[in-house]
C-alpha cells in the first residue's frame, strides 16, 4: 500500500511538472521537468532500499531458523 501511495504521489508531481513546463516560455521548463525526474529517481531509490531491507530481514530469519534447527536436534539425544 505504501508503494502505491508513493507511486500515485510521484505520478501527480510528474504530471504537474510536465504541464507546467509546457506552458512556460523561459528556461524554467528544464527545472520543472527536472523536478519530475528527481521525484521518480527518489521513488526508485526508496523502492530499492525497501527491497534490500526486506531481503536482509529474510536472510536473518532464515539463518535464525537454521540455527534453531541445529540446536534443537543436538539437545534431543537421550
Amino acid at each position: 500500500m505504501k508503494t502505491f501511495s508513493q507511486l500515485a504521489f510521484i505520478s501527480l508531481i510528474s504530471i504537474i511538472a510536465v504541464y507546467g513546463a509546457l506552458n512556460l516560455e523561459n528556461p524554467l521548463r528544464l527545472f520543472a521537468v527536472g523536478v519530475g525526474l528527481a521525484a521518480w529517481i527518489l521513488f526508485a531509490l526508496s523502492v530499492i532500499r525497501r527491497l534490500k531491507k526486506e531481503a536482509a530481514r529474510r536472510f536473518g530469519e532464515r539463518k535464525f531458523e537454521e540455527y534453531m534447527r541445529s540446536t534443537s536436534h543436538s539437545r534431543m539425544k537421550f
